[in-house]
């Protein structure tokens, strides 16, 4: 399923977003910056316009995890995937959130490139698999610009306290944290909480303009924010 050109494609030129969540009424109410676009049509047109202002055909593009909404009719939670994922330009690669919920080929028949569902070590050029709990332990573990990250749905250190579901999932990524040596962990699924913790990065729409962002760009603001706080 993983192939050399996952490893030439993590890159400082990759692009990275998490938590569009098409479909999501309930996130669109609750959620200001999403009212503001008027109706939940109107921000769906808006997630889409700004994916393909900055993303062409051949950029590649990992999706943190919730891409749509896990709705309870099944038929419909098929149909957001597909009709939003065939609108998007890019390569595009998913890590299964807790909302990416349907089967797995079903997100490769609606022209995802790759899905995510366990841990992918990308180290000195090398590819390796992880055992994992559960599929929601999808993540990947490699270095950019001089940094090791782990790109996950779920942050590794968000406080038990603050989101108690999916506690095995995020010790089991705070572990593969520790193991592998990581320095920072690129995350969705918070959408505008925070977690508080130098480690934790999220990409949610809310905190990148709803745009995806380019990974390049992303390390250098969070390295200088890094250095601002410890001068």
């Amino acid at each position: 399923m993983y192939s050399k050109f996952i490893i030439d494609s993590i890159n400082s030129d990759l692009y990275i977003t998490s938590d569009s969540q098409f479909g999501a009424q309930g996130l669109f109410e609750n959620i200001p910056d999403r009212k503001l676009y008027g109706d939940i049509n109107k921000f769906h047109a808006a997630l889409v316009e700004n994916w393909n202002s900055v993303i062409g055909e051949d950029d590649f593009v990992l999706c943190l995890g919730d891409f749509t909404q896990n709705l309870k009719d099944k038929t419909k939670s098929m149909q957001l995937v597909e009709q939003y994922s065939r609108k998007l330009n890019g390569k595009k690669y998913l890590i299964r959130g807790n909302h990416d919920a349907e089967d797995t080929s079903w997100y490769y028949d609606c022209g995802w490139n790759c899905l995510l569902e366990y841990p992918l070590i990308i180290l000195d050029n090398k590819m390796d698999w992880v055992q994992a709990p559960t599929v929601f332990c999808g993540c990947v573990i490699t270095e950019v610009n001089g940094l090791r990250i782990l790109f996950s749905h779920f942050a590794i250190n968000e406080k038990e306290e603050d989101d108690q579901r999916y506690l095995v999932e995020k010790a089991f990524l705070r572990d593969l944290y520790q193991e592998y040596e990581c320095n920072v962990n690129i995350h969705g699924h918070n959408h505008t909480r925070s977690v508080n913790h130098d480690d934790c990065v999220s990409v949610c729409v809310e905190h990148t303009l709803f745009t995806p962002v380019r990974l390049g760009q992303f390390l250098a603001q969070y390295t200088v924010g890094n250095q601002k706080k410890s001068a």
